[in-house]
């Protein structure tokens, strides 16, 4: 038996290795945020972050990080700030519409309002499955943001399993927030690419099974 744990098939080993590669993504992510001046920058970064992980995911050998990380966020920089740019619009038309109906007193008002949260909560997980459909399909804008939204219902079990990841990885950097510079983006990014695989191939495999019944 080989208790060797600092060999390169120990789980040890393996933990450094990826703590190693999340804190290079990490400072890549946050590098190449302020290359995009911020605003053009975070959403082509977040894309190149998720494609970079995918491929470690996948275990495919001789990824060059840097490199894949500089493809990835060139190729991508445009579609990725499209999509950007339309969801900040329809998050301000959700936080305009919030802030109009809290403001009256009646009380259709209250229920728009708790229609409002809810609606918002969705936006919000929205951005679970938004770049890893991004990178898994190549599809117009406004179907990735559909079927971003329609991901969250059609795998209930794995979006849960991501809130739950991201809440715990929230408390994990409540009480070390020294470690947000080297881990606060790349981290919670390796658990939301993690479990979202499991969804594409869940949604998938739904699909070839209606679509073989379908054939019979």
């Amino acid at each position: 038996m080989d208790l060797n744990i600092f060999s390169s098939e120990g789980s040890l080993y393996r933990l450094a290795e990826w703590i190693t590669r999340l804190v290079f993504l990490n400072l890549l992510w946050i590098l190449f945020s302020f290359l995009g001046l911020g605003i053009l920058g975070i959403m082509p970064a977040t894309v190149a972050l998720f494609g970079v992980i995918n491929k470690l995911l996948e275990e495919q050998e001789n990824v060059r990080i840097f490199r894949e990380f500089w493809s990835l966020y060139k190729k991508y920089f445009i579609r990725s700030n499209l999509i950007g740019l339309i969801m900040l619009i329809i998050g301000i038309i959700l936080y305009i519409d919030l802030d109009y109906f809290k403001s009256r007193a009646a009380w259709y008002d209250r229920v728009i309002v708790y229609f409002l949260y809810i609606l918002i909560i969705f936006y919000l997980l929205d951005f679970f499955y938004i770049f890893p459909i991004v990178l898994k399909y190549d599809i117009k804008i406004r179907y990735i943001i559909k079927n971003a939204f329609s991901f969250v219902f059609l795998t209930p079990v794995e979006t849960f399993q991501i809130i739950i990841g991201i809440f715990v990885i929230a408390i994990f950097f409540y009480f070390l927030p020294s470690l947000l510079p080297f881990l606060g983006i790349s981290l919670p990014v390796f658990w939301i690419a993690r479990i979202s695989m499991k969804s594409i191939r869940t949604v998938e495999s739904k699909v070839i099974n209606y679509q073989n019944k379908k054939q019979e």
